[in-house]
């Protein structure tokens, strides 16, 4: 590691070095010149520090930007159990299918009764919406669609 930092330090010029570069610089520009190019080196690094400040400015603002807008996505997007069940009215039941599983009236998902009661509330992980667990004694199955209840649906 001190290889590549002496290394790396040893194209920096010293004092001794920066001295030779200042009277060669003396030499071909004349005493004349050095408070124009310090002047033009001042407005350089202004304007450089300038830039800069404003680019900061920037990502500071696009950074507090978008921690709002983030926010207020998060806000919108958490409801707790009681919002989502107040801003749906009534619950419906789910079905039973075929093999003892669960199906969410709001779409195809399934879950598995455990130790579930009937009336337990349940949160379709599709949609975010709940459902109660029916009750198995007054629901008939639901063993999916089939052709007497495609026919009936077409008549």
């Amino acid at each position: 590691m001190e290889i590549i930092f002496s290394s790396f330090f040893s194209f920096i010029p010293g004092g001794t070095e920066w001295v030779v570069i200042l009277l060669v610089f003396l030499l071909l520009f004349g005493s004349s010149k050095i408070p124009e190019f310090a002047r033009g080196l001042g407005k350089a690094l202004r304007e450089f520090q300038k830039a800069k400040s404003e680019f900061d400015h920037e990502i500071k603002a696009i950074t507090e930007q978008t921690r709002e807008e983030i926010e207020t996505a998060r806000q919108e997007l958490i409801r707790t159990p009681a919002e989502i069940i107040s801003s749906e009215g009534k619950l419906l039941e789910g079905t039973f299918t075929g093999d003892g599983r669960i199906r969410s009236p709001h779409s195809d998902f399934t879950i598995e009764p455990g130790e579930r009661q009937p009336g337990d509330r349940i949160f379709d992980a599709n949609t975010g919406k709940a459902f109660l667990i029916p009750d198995p004694l007054n629901v008939a199955e639901d063993h999916g669609p089939t052709e007497d209840k495609d026919k009936a649906a077409q008549a």
